[in-house]
């Protein structure tokens, strides 16, 4: 069977919305591991950077129809949230000082973004080992 060499441009709309889901549900899960003070190595700060590039290429290039109950205000607000959310993963993926308040923020985010999406996210060890 021949692969495409462009399979982004073939994806329809649920599809890349289901990516960047999943793609934001991984992010969500690697802040809250670095929150609880999960070791961050090398390949969890590559693997961190990686997924806010590329969910900030799907945000860029797609606008997310999440949260079908939401006013077209909190539609933005969620937005705002999640681009913060990039700038704040990719902060800590370069080994940028964090302090407490900003580790609040970025909690309080999590949590706010996650809620908007339905998850809830509680961290046990074994997430840490499969997830982070």
């Amino acid at each position: 069977m021949a692969r495409s060499n462009n399979q982004k441009a073939n994806m329809t709309k649920e599809e890349t919305e289901d990516l960047i889901l999943m793609r934001l549900k991984l992010l969500l899960i690697m802040c809250m591991s670095y929150l609880e003070g999960c070791p961050m190595g090398v390949y969890r700060k590559n693997a961190v950077s990686n997924t806010v590039q590329s969910l900030k290429n799907l945000i860029d290039n797609q606008l997310t129809g999440s949260g079908e109950g939401l006013t077209t205000e909190e539609k933005e607000v969620f937005l705002q949230r999640v681009r913060l959310l990039l700038v704040m993963a990719k902060s800590f993926s370069d080994s940028l000082p964090v302090g407490f308040y900003r580790e609040e923020a970025m909690k309080n985010n999590v949590k706010k973004i996650a809620g908007y999406l339905g998850y809830e996210i509680k961290l046990n060890p074994l997430i840490y080992l499969k997830a982070a």
